[in-house]
């Protein structure tokens, strides 16, 4: 099997390949272990310590779960300020 053929084995592999144009990037891309994540919006797979995420080829990138979960809550907490903030401003008008 030639190497343009080859499975991706690793995320890292697979992130190559989308980016490579070998491997189309979609909803159904394979994980490499560990649980699905809660939140899995922008995220294209994983494995146990690791989400692959991005917008599209050009800009995904690799990183902990950890990293991903803590940008999630704060986009939650920025999101829930700016609602607070449209409500005081509506009570006021």
């Amino acid at each position: 099997m030639s190497k343009a053929a080859t499975k991706p084995a690793t995320l890292a592999e697979l992130m190559d390949a989308v980016q490579d144009g070998r491997v189309e990037l979609t909803d159904e891309m394979d994980d490499f272990g560990g649980e699905e994540p809660d939140c899995t919006a922008g995220v294209w797979s994983w494995d146990e310590g690791h989400l692959l995420v991005g917008t599209h080829a050009g800009d995904l990138e690799i990183v902990a779960r950890e990293h991903h979960a803590a940008e999630i809550l704060q986009h939650h907490a920025e999101a829930m300020h700016e609602d607070r903030e449209l409500a005081e401003k509506a009570e006021w008008s």
